[in-house]
Order: structure tokens, then C-alpha cells, then sequence
């Protein structure tokens, strides 16, 4: 029954990858708005900070690990309370870290991750799901950049998750648009070129793209900045993507967001307003916006962090909590 099920799919998939055109999606002020956090434990804050009068959705972006598989009361409270707070779970797998890397998934790791996602009442029509981290980073890949290990496992999971009984929304990994070729990085769209050369189906079948357009360098650019290190790399993953099809996809920027140790406080103040005021909002193309991250303090993550090591709001959260308002 898998079997002819996956057949019916892919036949599916097929004639509508024959041509596609993205449909409009409208959104009300600040929905496309949403934020990330590492735990479900954070989501209630989450939910303060994207709480509006309208009661509008917003997105929450979260990893989901190996680790989390069986942990069923947590993650039902998870999409429980993610329902109640009107926010849309967008979850990015992950397997385990050694210690030194994130290990390489494999086809069981993928088979049990959607089993269990499958099991739980989402309170959705369909899941977001995006299939791992920045794989142009050898440590986010068992030690070592690989386009053709990450090719087969991504068109593996994509095929995998369309045979579910129910319908996930599958996004491929986002890329390090930073990175250059050398040491344990691989350049984003050599490290993309690598891959489509070797396997361009599942560019036919995922159901958006997931970007990791930060404004570089050292995350301290302004928004006027245009290139693929930019707030705007999403537009030259998608003018790269181009050449290699026809198909016009929605954007979920799923990490964003500025180095508040660097920039004064009007600086982050004036650069999330215009980021939203002259991109995010602009662009129908992007579906959401989850800034990295809500609760990173202490620790490394501690200068984006929307909460400071007290839990209080940092400027980054304010100016959020405006534009969110419409008070920007």
C-alpha cells in the first residue's frame, strides 16, 4: 500500500510540477511575522510576544531532534498551546549533536521523525517541516561537507513525507549565505549547484524554500545592503534557483536578525522597521519571517537574543512588539 501510495504521489507531483504558478497569499499587518526558539518551553513567551488584538497567526520556528521522538505529552501540549495562541509550528529536523557535529540523518532517522509528527494532533490542514540545518557547514553534517549525501537524503525525505496520511508543507534545508569555500564550509551556491547537479527532482516536489537571509557581514549590515550576504539573499537563491526551473516558490525566511552587541540601540531600532517596512512585508513571496532567536541568553546566542539572561525584553523585542502593533 506505501508503495502504490508514493506511486500515486510522485504521478501527482508530476503534472503539477509541469506548471506552477505560486498562488497570492495576503496577510494582515505584521502576520508574516513570527520568532525562533530551541524549546517547547519557550513557546509561552513566544506567545507574548506575538500576541495581537486582531488575534492574527504568526509563525514559531523550532528544532525538532531525534531526542524528541516519544516525548508525546510535550509535544502535544507543544501544538496544543501553539493553536490556542494562534501561532503556526514551522519545525526543522535535526538528529543529535556528538559533541563536536551534528550527526548525519539517515532514512530510519526520517521514517521515525514523521511517524511520530504524524501521531499528534497539529490543529493544522499541514505541517511545516524543514529538512535539517545549513548543510554547507560540516559540522551541521557529520564533520564534513557533502552535496551528494545531503542530495540523497533530501529527495529521500521529501518523497518519504509526501506518502504521510497527512500533509506536510517539506522545505529543504537553509543554506549559510555567508560561507566561502575552505576549511569546514562550502560556499552556498557551489555547495547548491553541487547538489542539483547530482539530483534536481526534489526541487520539483518541495513546497517553498527556507532562507537563512542574515544582514552580513557579522550580522550588522544595514538593510539597505543588497547581495546574497544581505537581508535580500533570499532573492538571489531564488534568481539562482531560476535557471533550474519554472517553478516560483514561497519563501519562509527561518533565521534573520541583528548583532545587538555591535549596533547601538537606535541602529537595531531603525533597521527591523525598515527591514519590514521595505522587504518583509513588501516581498509576497515570503511567507514568514522568524527571527534567531527569542531566548539565547547566556550564552553564544546571547546578542540576538529577544530576551536578555533575566527573561527581560531586550531593544530587538520592543521594536518587534511595535511592528507586530503597527505602531512602526
Amino acid at each position: 500500500m506505501r508503495v502504490l501510495l508514493r506511486s500515486v504521489v510522485f504521478f501527482l507531483m508530476l503534472l503539477t510540477s509541469v506548471s506552477f504558478v505560486m498562488p497570492t497569499i495576503a496577510f494582515a499587518q505584521g502576520q508574516i511575522l513570527g520568532i525562533h526558539v530551541l524549546s517547547p518551553n519557550d513557546l509561552p513567551a513566544a506567545g507574548d510576544l506575538l500576541s495581537t488584538q486582531d488575534n492574527a497567526n504568526h509563525f514559531v520556528t523550532i528544532p525538532f531532534t531525534l531526542d524528541d521522538i516519544g516525548r508525546k505529552d510535550e509535544w502535544q501540549s507543544f501544538f496544543d498551546q501553539a493553536a490556542a495562541r494562534h501561532l503556526t509550528p514551522i519545525l526543522r529536523l535535526a538528529t543529535r549533536f556528538d559533541g563536536k557535529n551534528w550527526v548525519v540523518p539517515n532514512r530510519s532517522d526520517v521514517m521515525n521523525m514523521a511517524s511520530f509528527l504524524t501521531s499528534l494532533d497539529w490543529h493544522e490542514d499541514s505541517l511545516i517541516v524543514i529538512l535539517f540545518n545549513e548543510p554547507n557547514h560540516a559540522p551541521e553534517w557529520g564533520g564534513s561537507v557533502d552535496p551528494v549525501s545531503y542530495a540523497n537524503m533530501l529527495d529521500f525525505s521529501v518523497q518519504w513525507f509526501k506518502t504521510e496520511p497527512k500533509h506536510y508543507t517539506v522545505l529543504p534545508a537553509a543554506l549559510d549565505l555567508a560561507a566561502t569555500t575552505g576549511g569546514s564550509t562550502v560556499e552556498a551556491f557551489t555547495f547548491l549547484r553541487q547538489v542539483l547537479a547530482y539530483d534536481k527532482e526534489w526541487l520539483d516536489q518541495i513546497d517553498g524554500w527556507s532562507s537563512h537571509s542574515y544582514p552580513n557581514p557579522g550580522f550588522s549590515a544595514s538593510p539597505y545592503k543588497d547581495d546574497k550576504e544581505s537581508l535580500r539573499g533570499y532573492t538571489y537563491e531564488l534568481s539562482f534557483l531560476s535557471g533550474y526551473t519554472t517553478r516560483q516558490l514561497h519563501v519562509y525566511i527561518t533565521e534573520t536578525g541583528w548583532n545587538q552587541n555591535t549596533l547601538s540601540n537606535w541602529q537595531i531600532r531603525a533597521y527591523y522597521a525598515q527591514a519590514y517596512q521595505t522587504i518583509w512585508s513588501k516581498d509576497p513571496r515570503i511567507v514568514a519571517v522568524t527571527p534567531f532567536l527569542l531566548q539565547g541568553a547566556p550564552g553564544t546566542f546571547a546578542p540576538f537574543s529577544f530576551l536578555d539572561a533575566r527573561g527581560n525584553p531586550t531593544i530587538a523585542y520592543e521594536i518587534y512588539k511595535s511592528l507586530l502593533d503597527g505602531k512602526e
